[in-house]
Formats: C-alpha cells, sequence, structure tokens
C-alpha cells in the first residue's frame, strides 16, 4: 500500500517507537490533503533547491523526488534555485500534468541562479509581471539626494541574477484573474563559496534593504501580498535576521520556522544549518504562512518511505546524499484579512488608552473634577455606561454641570474616533 509522504506535514511521531502512529498518521493525512484540495482559499508552495551530484542517474533520481513529493499535492508554486541549464520541458516533466497545468518562468537575462513553476490554472502573470532585478536593484541605489540604498556588499551585482520578483494574479473557483488579489514572490539564491559567515549575512541584510525598498516604491498603494523565500544560505534565526533587519531599516519580517520531524531526524546528518526560509512582512502585504513542513527524502532513516526511490537507488547503486544538500519544504497559503483584524484591534486599543489617559489627565488637572473623584473613583471612559443605558446624569450645581459638560465631550470625541467599538468593551 502506498505511504504518503505527506505524513511528514504533520511533524508527528509515536511515543512507544518513536515513529509514526499508523492509524493517527492516515486520519491526518486524510484531514490535510481534503484542506488543501480546498482550491478557493489557498495557495500550495514547495521551496527545494534540488542541486546536487551531477554523475549519470542522479538527474532521473530528482525527477523520481519531484514526482513523488508532488504526488499527493498538486502545488501551485515550485520555488528552487540553481536550476542551471536545465531543459525546461524535460524539467516540467517530473511533475504530474505538467503539460496542462505548468509553466516555468526565470528573471529577465538569468536562468542560472533562480526559478519559478506555477500552477496556470490558479495563477497569471500580466505582461509586466515578471520584474527585471537588473534594473530594479540599479534603481534602488542612493543617489544624490534620494532614499535609495547605499550598497557596500556585492548584492549590487550578484544580486541581479540571483533575485527574482515576479507578480501574481490570483485566480481560483468563481474567483477571476481580474479580481485585484495578488501574489508578488520575492525568491532568492544567496552567495555561500567564498563568503564568509558574516559576509552572508551583510549581503542579506542589504538584500532586505532592497526588499523594504521595493516594498514603499512599487507596492506600496497596491493590494498585494508578499512572500520572500528561497536558499538563504545562513540560518536566518540563528543570525537573528529579523532583530537585524527591524533595527537597522524598520522592516518587520516574520520569519517561519521549520520544525523537526521526529528524533529518528538529525539536523547535522547531511546539512548542519537551516538555511531554507519562507518568510512575508508585518504590514499590509502580509500573507498567512501555514504549516510549513520539511520532506525528509534525503535520509536513510525515512527511504522506506519513499519506495520508488529506494528502488532507483538500489537498482543504479547511488548515494541518497547525492540528490541534494537541501530538504524539500512545504507550506500553503491563506489570504483572509487575519493580520488586518489584529492590526486594527492594536491601533484601536492604542488609541483607546490614549485617549483614556488624557480624559483621565484632564479630570486630574480640574479642580472640580478632584472633588468629584472623591465622592467616586473615575473609570476610563466616566459614565459612557450610564448614558448609553439611557440612564440620564442630572447635574445637582452649575459647577457639577459644566464638569458633566466637559466630560461628554471627550466621551463624545472617543465615541466618533472608535466608530463601532463600544467602548465599555474597554472599561
Amino acid at each position: 500500500m502506498y505511504v504518503s509522504p505527506h505524513k511528514y506535514l504533520y511533524n508527528k511521531n509515536d511515543e512507544n517507537d518513536n515513529r509514526f502512529n499508523q492509524e493517527e498518521t492516515y486520519s491526518n493525512i486524510l484531514h490535510e490533503l481534503i484542506q488543501l484540495e480546498k482550491p478557493e482559499n489557498i495557495l500550495r508552495v514547495f521551496l527545494w533547491n534540488s542541486k546536487g551530484l551531477t554523475k549519470k542517474g542522479y538527474a532521473k533520481l530528482r525527477k523520481i523526488t519531484n514526482q513523488i513529493i508532488t504526488r499527493d499535492i498538486q502545488f501551485d508554486l515550485y520555488v528552487t534555485q540553481e536550476p542551471l541549464s536545465i531543459n525546461e520541458k524535460n524539467y516540467l516533466k517530473s511533475f504530474n500534468d505538467s503539460e496542462k497545468k505548468y509553466l516555468i518562468t526565470y528573471p529577465p537575462g538569468s536562468k542560472k541562479e533562480v526559478a519559478i513553476i506555477y500552477n496556470k490554472q490558479k495563477l497569471s502573470i500580466d505582461k509586466d509581471g515578471i520584474k527585471n532585478s537588473y534594473n530594479l536593484i540599479e534603481e534602488s541605489k542612493r543617489k544624490d539626494n534620494n532614499q535609495g540604498v547605499e550598497y557596500t556588499t556585492d548584492f549590487l551585482d550578484k544580486g541581479k541574477y540571483r533575485t527574482q520578483i515576479v507578480h501574481f494574479k490570483i485566480k481560483w473557483g468563481d474567483v477571476k484573474a481580474n479580481s485585484g488579489l495578488k501574489l508578488c514572490v520575492i525568491n532568492i539564491h544567496s552567495v555561500y563559496l567564498g563568503y564568509s559567515e558574516e559576509d552572508r549575512r551583510d549581503f542579506l541584510l542589504e538584500f532586505f534593504k532592497f526588499v523594504n525598498w521595493y516594498i514603499n516604491n512599487k507596492i506600496a498603494n497596491e493590494p498585494i501580498k508578499l512572500l520572500i523565500l528561497g536558499d538563504f544560505n545562513l540560518d536566518l534565526i540563528e543570525w537573528k535576521i529579523e532583530e537585524k533587519v527591524f533595527n537597522t531599516i524598520g522592516l518587520k519580517l516574520v520569519i517561519s520556522t521549520t520544525p523537526n520531524i521526529d528524533e529518528n531526524y538529525s539536523e547535522t546528518e547531511i546539512s548542519k544549518k537551516k538555511i531554507d526560509f519562507f518568510c512575508t512582512v508585518f504590514d499590509e502585504n502580509y500573507v498567512n504562512i501555514r504549516n510549513v513542513s520539511k520532506i525528509p527524502v534525503r535520509y536513510k532513516n525515512y527511504i522506506n518511505d519513499f519506495r520508488d526511490i529506494q528502488v532507483y537507488l538500489n537498482k543504479k547503486n547511488l548515494d541518497i546524499k547525492g540528490i541534494s544538500t537541501h530538504d524539500p519544504l512545504f507550506c500553503y497559503l491563506t489570504f483572509d484579512s487575519t493580520f488586518n483584524l489584529v492590526h486594527e484591534v492594536y491601533q484601536e486599543e492604542a488609541f483607546f488608552n490614549q485617549m483614556g489617559d488624557l480624559c483621565l489627565e484632564d479630570k486630574k488637572m480640574s479642580p472640580k473634577a478632584k472633588k468629584s473623584d472623591k465622592q467616586q473613583p473615575a473609570k476610563r471612559g466616566g459614565n459612557i455606561k450610564k448614558q448609553e443605558s439611557g440612564e440620564k446624569n442630572v447635574p445637582q450645581s452649575v459647577n457639577k454641570g459644566k464638569q458633566v459638560k466637559e466630560e461628554e465631550d471627550i466621551q463624545n470625541q472617543l465615541k466618533r474616533a472608535m466608530g463601532v467599538k463600544k467602548i465599555e468593551e474597554f472599561d
């Protein structure tokens, strides 16, 4: 019976034998695949730098591996690095129904470092959707009296052909491609050979400076989501890139981490570092990156779960470690308004706290308010509850009447500022 490699999407292990509980695994696989078959609200993404040994047999091994890891889930984006001079038609034949469903795109001027394969039934690219990273990076350079980037690393030269930017229109179900929902994908293959870790860090910091420039100058006023992913050749978590980028340029990165699969999985068996990541930014361009997982096709402990690979390895006497130095990664994207809702709540609460403090400060500054406060402790929002419930706050004197009028003015300002949000929710 065929065992889906996508049981690894759950990264669960059985407590008794440190392997997967078969019944629970199949239940989870079924649930996951049902979710992933809903085309109306998700995009399925694979990320893999599949460059490995070039000896005879390994190219066919990679083709078999691509067929296996995408067999259950017909991906919408397959983002890769180091495609080199591959034959496009043969590469697309690695995937199911490739002639009907998939197209491949490269950055202008280079097919060596980065490429994206996409499901043309769910994604389309306008004539200007394939961005020219050469021209954009050159445009982003700081010139006299402008706000461009001052590059001091090799990113200015090597980033031009190691960075790919594509704007996709999303179309699914009854949603047409002109519905306005778009996704900007930035694919990066960072430098490695001949560069220290500090050099690679500095290269990536300038990459993110460029990303920040691109957001502010090219998509700031456009309703488009942003996915940044690739082979960074640096552990972004270990090097605290999120913190460094925010402290340097104020860009709020969201870097998704990949969990270990189980106790049999060794991060150091082949590659000591995690260097492949899915990222987005915490602003209006935020996209939900869900269920990041890795599929351990390179490890002997799991080869029994990939029978077609095992048969071919034995037949050709190949080493599974030669397939690549990277694990294939998977995630799916959702496009709900999670960020907008959270962001609005933060904004409203911050505004209310500020206005509430002003209200209390106003009371403290008024001698008459102090006298009233001794009789009844003040609450944030004052007497809004009474007023909204229809109860009347009748003044007992002219002075007290003035105080109530002042409080009502402040409360009315709060109501108008907060819109439909009920102020008593924050009392």
